[in-house]
């Protein structure tokens, strides 16, 4: 009988003594003790229930969402083009590797969907280099028959020096589209060239201005130049807004583009 008895008492003072205790920002430390309330989940906390040492994710991800509207001038004939296309990009990033997926949307119908699995090797505290492999997959069907994989590879060197950024790449990538003899439409592997700077402002705002020659998919088409503004500016630690402004030249016309994204970084 003094068995049960002390079986009731236990179970009675077990529930009172689990409502009594509350940690609302799971540290282990209870709320009525915690003189930083809000901590993270994943930091580690004195017995204050403050942070003394941050653990950081090995693991991260975005999703971009953008706009861009594209005026293209016919340098024969002066005509004018406007374009309107919508922008989707998601990123995950693990330790040095990260895997990204991106695609577009003009008025009426879908562009290429590029894949990406990108690979960061850190040669010191200023210096850095990525490789990335890429896959451009043909979300489109039109008559030129370009609607075939796509292969590339790129390489890039970063280089920071506190605000300064230097940084250039190189991509290369196969053209697996065929011919079309009857409108002597013939397609070659492309090469592209890249060089810019860039400088970091605020904590939270970076610049850059960046010059590229882009090799045409089309053997009689001569080279593209293209001169680029970039702003990356973030609003927390979490959301970041990235406008940008592109001026591309080749032989036959001349392209501004106006670009604007929100993304969302975890």
């Amino acid at each position: 009988m003094k068995f049960i008895r002390k079986i009731f008492f236990i179970m009675l003072f077990v529930p009172i003594s689990i409502f009594a205790y509350i940690d609302s920002d799971f540290d282990g430390v209870e709320d009525t003790a915690d003189k930083c309330p809000n901590s993270s989940i994943i930091d580690i906390v004195d017995k204050n229930g403050c942070v003394v040492e941050k653990l950081e994710s090995l693991y991260h991800f975005d999703v971009i969402l953008g706009a861009k509207s594209i005026k293209i001038k016919d340098k024969k004939n002066q005509k004018k083009i406007y374009l309107t296309i919508q922008t989707a990009q998601i990123d995950y990033f693990y330790k040095n590797f990260s895997v990204s997926l991106s695609t577009s949307k003009n008025n009426s119908n879908f562009e290429d969907t590029y894949t990406s699995i990108k690979y960061k090797y850190k040669y010191n505290d200023l210096l850095a280099f990525y490789t990335s492999l890429n896959v451009i997959l043909p979300t489109y069907k039109n008559s030129l028959n370009n609607n075939r994989i796509d292969y590339g590879i790129s390489q890039s060197i970063y280089y920071k020096n506190n605000n300064i950024s230097i940084f250039t790449s190189y991509r290369f990538t196969l053209i697996n589209d065929k011919n079309i003899d009857s409108l002597r439409v013939y397609y070659q592997n492309t090469n592209s060239y890249m060089l810019g700077i860039g400088y970091n402002f605020l904590t939270n705002l970076y610049s850059s201005i960046s010059v590229s020659s882009v090799d045409s998919i089309y053997r009689n088409s001569c080279s593209s130049i293209s001169t680029n503004i970039y702003l990356l500016y973030s609003l927390d630690k979490n959301w970041f807004i990235n406008p940008s402004f592109t001026k591309t030249y080749n032989d036959k016309t001349i392209s501004d583009t106006l670009s604007f994204k929100i993304g969302y970084y975890y």
